[in-house]
């Protein structure tokens, strides 16, 4: 791939109509687990990472910029939502001569 197009698709990618987690989810503040957005307002908090007081959970979402209207985007689903999509993070170590 050459530098121009490789340049093009980075533009492209942080473009905020192309990024998933900046798009309008199906589920609306009504869906979010109250007890996993309770953690994790604790858990920020504890790390210095939210400095505001608010618990509202549309406020805060507000705040983080994780809602539009009362639909949560891409996100704030996947942070927030039972909503069966499974969050998987692997890990490999390579052996090195």
């Amino acid at each position: 791939m050459d530098q121009d197009t490789y340049d093009s698709l980075i533009r492209k990618r942080d473009n905020v109509h192309y990024s998933w987690e900046k798009r309008v989810s199906k589920y609306t503040i009504d869906d979010v687990n109250e007890d996993a957005f309770a953690e994790y307002l604790r858990k920020a908090k504890e790390a210095g990472r939210i400095d505001f007081e608010d618990t509202n959970v549309k406020t805060v979402l507000d705040k983080l910029e994780l809602i539009e209207e009362n639909y949560l985007l891409n996100a704030g689903e996947v942070l927030f939502c039972d909503c069966g999509i499974i969050n998987e993070l692997q890990i490999a170590k390579f052996a090195w001569d």
